[in-house]
């Protein structure tokens, strides 16, 4: 392989590191977010290593560009390393029965895990590969630009081409899924029909059942659908007991898809109102395919808002129906 085509394998791998840290420092709560739902050991979930995560991509970044010789060695076996536990936590999510968002970029490129996530990493590790031969064989960028002739330079700009646009149409779909077009919202809202809430038995922890209609009869119901397989149902459930506080006029309860007292999900939260459903029919019903979820049920027996998936859409929502209950208060 020319010297001029290999050089290019560490400044594709640097690009990659660079792009990726700057979506972990744009939307540092989601970065953390995902590290849990990619069941990330908690040692290395520790706030300081999570903040230092994106600063270690760009260092790396850096030096496999400016680095030659053992070091940039070094530098790009360190950077196969971190790219070879990506692939492990990627797999291992592929495998999941619940689909788990990846958010490996942060806030420029989110999506679910799937097996072209895990070709994706694949890919990055056989570059990360060909940067350390790049480096050992003594034409990483650094030394081979030095007395670089023409050709050569042209090798490199289309490389920064290539470079800037990825980087360009993943900033693109990153922005467009965090902040989205208030038209379309207030479209969405006004298309919105409600449905009779429907008469789906669940299971109380006491063993005993009621229907989600019976419920919503009494009080609203905040329904979250949640599953111990599911890595960001963990993030919702943390959030459980200050949505509680703030919806004070509505039940807030988690549905699992377990046997009562067969589910360690709930135990931290000592939580009595959690709804069991083991055959799913209540995710069948309202058409839930993917965890978490949430769906609002009115006391007017009909469903008040959703379903919505994902724990940036439910934080959304519980924040909106929070409004919702304090312009009534304030009335």
């Amino acid at each position: 392989m020319p010297p001029t085509a290999l050089v290019l394998a560490p400044l594709l791998l640097a690009a990659v590191l660079a792009v990726a840290a700057a979506g972990k420092l744009r939307a540092p709560a989601r970065s953390a977010d995902a590290l849990v739902a990619l069941d990330v050991p908690r040692w290395l979930r520790e706030p300081r290593l999570v903040k230092a995560h994106p600063w270690a991509e760009l260092a790396l970044a850096v030096g496999l560009v400016l680095t030659t010789g053992w070091l940039g060695t070094a530098v790009a076996l360190a950077a196969a390393l971190l790219f070879a536990g990506y692939l492990v936590l990627i797999v291992r999510a592929a495998t999941q029965p619940e689909p788990v968002d990846c958010d490996c970029f942060g806030a420029l490129g989110a999506g679910p895990v799937t097996r072209l996530t895990v070709v994706r990493n694949v890919w990055y590790l056989v570059v990360a590969g060909l940067a350390i031969w790049a480096h050992a064989a003594g034409v990483g960028p650094a030394s081979a630009m030095v007395g670089l002739e023409a050709a050569g330079w042209w090798w490199v700009a289309g490389a920064a081409a290539a470079a800037v646009t990825v980087g360009v149409t993943m900033h693109g779909q990153g922005s467009a899924r965090l902040g989205g077009d208030p038209a379309d919202d207030e479209d969405d809202a006004d298309d919105y029909i409600r449905v009779r809430t429907p008469a789906v038995p669940v299971s109380l922890p006491d063993g005993g059942t009621r229907t989600l209609r019976d419920l919503s009869r009494e009080r609203a119901q905040l329904i979250l659908l949640v599953s111990e397989t599911c890595g960001f149902c963990e993030v919702v459930a943390r959030q459980v007991p200050a949505w509680r506080k703030d919806l004070e006029l509505i039940d807030l309860r988690l549905l699992v898809p377990t046997e009562p007292g067969k589910t360690t999900m709930t135990e931290a939260l000592n939580d009595a109102m959690t709804l069991h459903d083991p055959p799913q029919l209540v995710r069948e019903t309202f058409n839930v395919r993917g965890m978490p979820s949430a769906v609002l049920l009115g006391i007017d027996g009909l469903v008040a808002g959703g379903p919505v998936s994902g724990t940036v859409a439910i934080e959304e929502f519980v924040r909106d129906i929070r409004n919702q209950l304090h312009n009534i208060d304030t009335k």
